[in-house]
């Protein structure tokens, strides 16, 4: 097994020295196609992601519609269902991020901490905490632990 250091791409004496201007256009090439599959691949998953959001999104909706019509069995499929759209939600905003960064090294500039955090709280506003029936008792809690790294 063999791994490429990648730096040695932007080092000049590298390039001058061990790679002739064939191989680097071929190189050139190579990345200019891998980024466009990239990004068809990854435009063609995100309607089946959104897909599987709404998904989860409508059956956790009538799940908790039968919690609150009594049904208290229910309790272990809304969380699961919780956890998987956590999960989801999560891989969208690390997607995002991602995305968001390079759009940004790309225009050159640098993606503020302003943005990353307007994500942050909006994944956070929009996380159910706590399921109540109708006199106010806690059903289900849920807590929010983990974090998304931050792009730098």
């Amino acid at each position: 097994m063999w791994k490429f250091n990648n730096s040695l791409v932007a080092d000049s004496d590298f390039l001058s020295g061990c790679i002739d201007s064939s191989v680097r256009d071929q190189w050139d090439f190579f990345l200019l196609s891998l980024k466009s599959d990239v990004s068809d691949f990854s435009k063609k998953k995100r309607p089946f992601l959104n897909c599987k959001h709404v998904y989860l999104t409508n059956r956790l909706i009538a799940c908790k519609q039968h919690l609150v019509e009594g049904d208290i069995n229910i309790a272990s499929e809304i969380s699961s269902l919780e956890s998987q759209l956590k999960v989801l939600l999560l891989k969208k905003l690390v997607d995002s991020n991602i995305r968001n960064h390079v759009q940004w090294l790309e225009e050159g500039g640098k993606p503020t901490r302003y943005y990353f955090k307007l994500e942050r709280e909006r994944f956070e506003r929009n996380f159910i905490s706590s399921i109540f029936d109708h006199s106010v008792n806690c059903l289900i809690s849920f807590q929010f632990t983990k974090r998304v790294p931050e792009l730098n």
